[in-house]
């Protein structure tokens, strides 16, 4: 207002035309720049509303009313266009906050539904973990023990406070350290994954317990490897059992071997796949090596007496028969043949 009068006090120009004209170049220049300013466009509807008063164009500086009117009316509709963008503005404005708002309460929801799944998953490991009755442990990359459960304390006669913390060759046999370092290193290297290893861990009591770890590495959320999980199945038992079998085994090959009556055993074809030392003796045979993988039909002198067994076998599963034998230098002897059928899941031996 104060810009139209100077301008009309000098160059005697209409003051009213004068600031409709600014106010109209101002209104075009902020759609082409297309200003969003609220305070801009809210201060040019104000003025123009002020400006159109029917008063206030005679008051203010005695212009011609049939030459202002024209233009009030021009600025009736320019003012009706900024004030209605001006509250579709706000309207979209609006919009997006609202949908913004909608979008950080969604992602918020998702965030603690999943932050309340981990807690509840985290629970349920830890109830799994140390109510298990197998011994678990969780240590760092580096070997220090972070978690160990009540069945691993009480398999090492342990209490949880003497272990946490400890590096892990507190509890392995000294011979087994660099192996096992070895399977850790692999794993590592490897990432996620699962690895096993048999090791002898050392009790409290300073006894030896051989078990097998069934263990993977634990990564963090951008996949990098972070700790250590592993379960230790006590094998103790089950070494004395193979042991015990090892020994009944070897006992049996010494009476195997020593008995002085030639025994044998053949496949259901009769190919024979072990022999005694008598057995060689009595075919005249260098070692035992000269008969596996031969025929046992090739031994008999009769033809027929080798059908003659079987078929036998076939129906009873034991029998003695008497056949005359042909031994590898020529010669003939007669023998007692006792035989019996060993059945198994494969079928027939």
């Amino acid at each position: 207002v104060i810009v139209a009068f100077l301008v009309w006090w000098g160059l005697g120009v209409d003051p009213l035309v004068t600031l409709l004209t600014v106010m109209l170049a101002v209104v075009v220049v902020s759609i082409l720049v297309d200003v969003r300013s609220g305070a801009v466009l809210t201060s040019v509807a104000v003025t123009l509303e002020l400006v159109k008063l029917p008063i206030a164009a005679p008051v203010l500086v005695g212009s011609d009313v049939g030459v202002a009117q024209p233009l009030m009316r021009a600025a009736s509709i320019v003012a009706v266009y900024v004030t209605a963008r001006l509250i579709a503005g706000h309207l979209e404005r609006s919009r997006r906050r609202m949908e913004g708002a909608q979008q950080s309460y969604r992602a918020l929801v998702a965030e603690r539904e999943e932050q309340q799944a981990r807690r509840e998953s985290h629970e349920r490991f830890q109830r799994a973990f140390v109510d298990s009755a197998t011994p678990f442990v969780i240590a760092d990359l580096d070997g220090t023990l972070r978690e160990v459960n009540g069945s691993l304390c009480e398999l090492l006669g342990y209490e949880a406070p003497d272990l946490v913390g400890e590096a892990w060759t507190k509890i392995v046999i000294a011979d087994d350290v660099e192996p096992l370092l070895g399977v850790v290193r692999r794993a590592v290297g490897r990432g996620p994954g699962a690895f096993h290893a048999e090791v002898r861990l050392v009790a409290r009591s300073g006894s030896v317990i051989t078990c097998l770890l069934d263990g993977s590495v634990l990564t963090d959320r951008d996949g990098r490897p972070e700790r250590l999980f592993a379960l230790a199945q006590d094998l103790t038992e089950q070494r004395a059992v193979e042991s015990a079998l090892r020994e009944n085994e070897a006992r049996y090959r010494r009476f195997f071997e020593r008995i002085p009556v030639a025994l044998y055993q053949t496949e259901p074809g009769g190919t024979i796949v072990d022999g005694n030392r008598a057995l060689v003796e009595l075919l005249g045979a260098d070692s035992v090596e000269d008969l596996l993988g031969r025929d046992a039909g090739d031994f008999y002198a009769l033809p027929g007496d080798r059908s003659r067994v079987t078929e036998m076998l076939l129906e009873m599963g034991v029998g003695t028969t008497e056949s005359l034998l042909e031994r590898l230098d020529g010669s003939r002897i007669w023998v007692r043949d006792t035989t019996r059928v060993v059945e198994h899941d494969e079928g027939l031996f």
